[in-house]
């Protein structure tokens, strides 16, 4: 890590932490704190996910926030306004969702997802453990999140839902299976299948700890 520190005269004006083991490069901070006159800004950047790393493009997720020395306790106050949708706007960039302008609650969910080898020998190993083999090409139906993850995530983003994913919580997820095509099998998906997932909003409601948010597969 290194830190730079940027003055104007005797006056700090902007602080850069770089950081290459969490955004995997050297020449873009990790995180920028920026001042002009009263008004503070940070910036957060985090790198969108690429297979090859030439390829990753970073992105910036900014904090506005207005310094007010007349108040004396707590002078620092974050700025709200539009808050949401630029939280929103940073994750669908970063997790491929830029197609979601004017996205309504109304509207049929839907992805496809087509499976290699690579997909689910890194599920395995993420969810079984460094001791268990990975080498078998096969997937149970625990692999259906990874499948329909894109349509899940979705439901997030409705013009109706006006939430701060940043507080998002995942209460919990269920599969079934309606119809098994070969129930002596151990695997239901296997490399090479190209899987479509059709998600609804069926439920969004108010409460008191936030907003709750139900999506069913069709």
């Amino acid at each position: 890590q290194r830190v730079e520190v940027h003055l104007e005269g005797e006056h700090v004006v902007k602080l850069m932490l770089f950081d290459d083991k969490s955004l995997g490069r050297n020449d873009v901070p990790a995180v920028e704190v920026s001042r002009q006159g009263v008004h503070i800004t940070v910036t957060i950047n985090d790198v969108k996910p690429s297979l090859k790393p030439e390829e990753s493009i970073v992105i910036p997720m900014q904090f506005n926030y207005q310094f007010k020395p007349e108040l004396g306790y707590a002078p620092i106050h974050q700025m709200m306004d539009g808050m949401n949708e630029a939280v929103k706007s940073f994750y669908a960039k970063l997790w491929s969702l830029e197609e979601l302008n004017n996205l309504s609650v109304k509207d049929d969910l839907e992805s496809e997802f087509t499976i290699t080898e690579e997909d689910i020998k890194q599920f395995n190993k993420s969810t079984l453990g460094e001791s268990t083999s990975t080498n078998s090409a096969s997937a149970s139906l625990d692999f259906s999140i990874v499948i329909s993850w894109k349509s899940l995530i979705k439901s997030l983003f409705p013009q109706e839902i006006d939430g701060n994913i940043l507080n998002l919580v995942h209460r919990s997820n269920t599969f079934k299976v309606l119809f098994d095509s070969a129930p002596n099998s151990a695997s239901l998906f296997t490399p090479g299948e190209t899987v479509r997932t059709v998600m609804k909003v069926i439920e969004n409601v108010n409460q008191e700890a936030g907003k709750l948010v139900t999506d069913r597969k069709s």
